[in-house]
């Protein structure tokens, strides 16, 4: 990423940081870029959204803050039918990645093989193989 930066004109001094100081905002505050990952521990779309781009968040590590954004999560937050509360999030995720608060690089995808000999392959909800029931059958 530094050698792709650079070959745009931007030149990065790479200044790192122990995992337990990381995410303190003092270190954030200290940076003009940071990477970083998130793992909601639901599969619910909010889980994911309001800890990142709401202010009122400490999580909100880049400052994002856009009242329409905001207003959207409340109101998503309140609809209980999931086709359109799964609707308000994906107009709120437009929102977000139009205004650009961060560049986002990529989202993993998981995937399995399976095999007539193994029983109990299943992924979590949010998308982790969960190992602790897959058996080998004759």
């Amino acid at each position: 990423m530094k050698e792709d930066l650079k070959a745009v004109g931007i030149e990065c001094v790479i200044d790192k940081v122990p995992a337990d100081k990381y995410l303190k905002p003092e270190s954030i505050a200290k940076c003009h870029i940071f990477i970083s990952g998130w793992v909601a521990d639901t599969g619910d779309a909010d889980n994911y959204l309001e800890p990142l781009f709401n202010p009122a968040n400490f999580t909100d590590f880049t400052g994002y803050e856009n009242q329409e954004v905001l207003e959207l999560m409340a109101r998503a937050k309140t609809i209980v039918n999931p086709e359109k509360r799964i609707e308000m999030y994906k107009r709120i995720q437009e929102i977000i990645v139009d205004d650009a608060p961060w560049v986002f690089l990529y989202h993993p995808q998981s995937g399995f093989a399976s095999h007539k000999h193994l029983a109990g392959v299943r992924l979590s909800s949010l998308g982790k193989t969960k190992f602790d029931d897959i058996m080998i059958v004759e």
